[in-house]
């Protein structure tokens, strides 16, 4: 943006180094790898259930964690490499419950975003995971198969860690305000925030999410991290 005295401010929409043809050729190469996936407006969805024609969104986070083989005519180095670029999602389950965590670095803030989708593995791949773990029919006997009908989030931990081992812990009830219940095969829960490095620059952050099975109010076992 260049003001009347000629001064040019304002925030780039690309990273520096790289104009923006650059910028949205690599963008696109990425969306053909399947980094950044195609999602269904589900508020949209909820709200207007009578008609056929959904709209849908490019989401901006990384979506997994390694991109899709891509169909080109003539692979080249760089596409060899791209499949193995993708690093900013890591995904996790425990207790049934599957978490995935996409992040992107925010150069004019000095910050992370990142979003959060959590959800509950269907019955079938409930079972399936236990007959995984369970090869044998006598494993089988032993554990036999109970499926998880419904978890709740209680609360949430992160530790945020700096370059200098300058550690910060965030702890607290929900997330968002919210407390949300997952259920077998049901559309995933996912939220946005974002944080900074207690001393800026490089650094590390972990951390996780409490579980009750069943409910807070009717709880069906003891909480459990993932």
């Amino acid at each position: 943006v260049t003001d009347q005295s000629g001064q040019r401010g304002g925030i780039f929409a690309h990273p520096p180094g790289m104009d923006v043809v650059d910028w949205f050729e690599e963008f696109s190469r990425r969306v053909g790898f399947g980094i950044y996936a195609v999602e269904r407006e589900e508020e949209f969805r909820e709200s207007h259930s009578h008609e056929d024609w959904q709209p849908t969104s490019l989401c901006q986070f990384p979506a997994r964690v390694v991109a899709a083989p891509i169909e080109a005519p003539d692979p080249t180095a760089r596409d060899a490499n791209e499949r193995q670029e993708v690093t900013m999602y890591e995904e996790i389950s425990k207790n049934a419950v599957c978490i995935g965590v996409s992040t992107v670095y925010m150069p004019s803030d000095d910050a992370w975003t990142y979003r959060v989708r959590m959800s509950l593995l269907s019955f079938a791949e409930q079972e399936s995971r236990w007959k995984n773990d369970n090869p044998s029919e006598e494993s089988r006997l032993s554990n036999p198969f109970r499926p998880v009908k419904e978890v709740q989030l209680t609360r949430r931990l992160w530790i945020i860690t700096d370059a200098g081992g300058h550690e910060e812990r965030v702890e607290g009830e929900a997330v968002i305000g919210q407390y949300p219940i997952l259920e077998p095969g049901e559309r995933p829960f996912s939220y946005q925030s974002q944080t900074n490095l207690p001393g800026g620059g490089p650094g590390t952050m972990s951390g996780g999410f409490y579980f009750v099975e069943g409910t807070m109010e009717r709880p069906m076992g003891s909480e459990f991290f993932a």
